[in-house]
């Protein structure tokens, strides 16, 4: 392999890890953008079934737990979706009771809320692997003289080229299929 060669190869590598790491992450928020809006949803309406259910058919169930009196009360609208979810899962952990929507929108968020969490996840391993590869080819430019020589460099390219299938694969298969609820 040729010191010209070498040099294309490490300045291409790059850019299509960064092209791919643009278009594989929009693809990811893309399909992200339905799920996160559905578990918005979820924490308007749990706000929303507390607010009117409170005096109604929830008033004997609150008046065990004070906190979740206080927030039902006060700070339904003041607080974040994850607090008021997080303290709706510990005040329904004590009653056993099939109490309606609520319950249910605590289900659903959670699932949707670990999904999402999944993806995130996938999406920043995906990201981390892409620019592992963007630096090595960058910081192997300035060598190029001493590697054109290297009798394992055409496998340490099929090794980086692979990598990237994979991971980009992987990644497509999670922002498309995982990510939907």
């Amino acid at each position: 392999m040729d010191k010209e060669a070498l040099y294309w190869i490490l300045t291409t590598l790059p850019q299509v890890a960064a092209a791919l790491v643009a278009f594989i992450g929009f693809l990811a928020l893309h399909s992200l953008d339905e799920p996160l809006r559905r578990r918005e949803e979820i924490e308007h309406l749990t706000r929303k079934d507390l607010r009117e259910q409170r005096a109604k058919a929830y008033d004997d169930f609150l008046k065990k737990n004070k906190e979740m009196t206080n927030i039902a009360y006060n700070l339904l609208y003041s607080i974040s979706g994850y607090e008021l979810m997080k303290a709706v899962d510990l005040w329904l952990r004590s009653i056993t009771a099939d109490i309606g929507p609520v319950k249910h929108n605590l289900a659903t968020w959670t699932k949707l809320n670990q999904r999402i969490r999944e993806t995130y996840r996938v999406m920043a391993v995906f990201v981390v692997l892409h620019l592992v590869i963007i630096a090595a080819c960058l910081a192997m430019i300035p060598y190029i003289p001493s590697l054109v020589n290297l009798p394992s460099l055409k496998l340490l390219f099929i090794g980086e080229v692979a990598i990237m299938v994979i991971a980009t694969g992987t990644m497509i298969f999670v922002s498309t299929c995982r990510a939907r609820v």
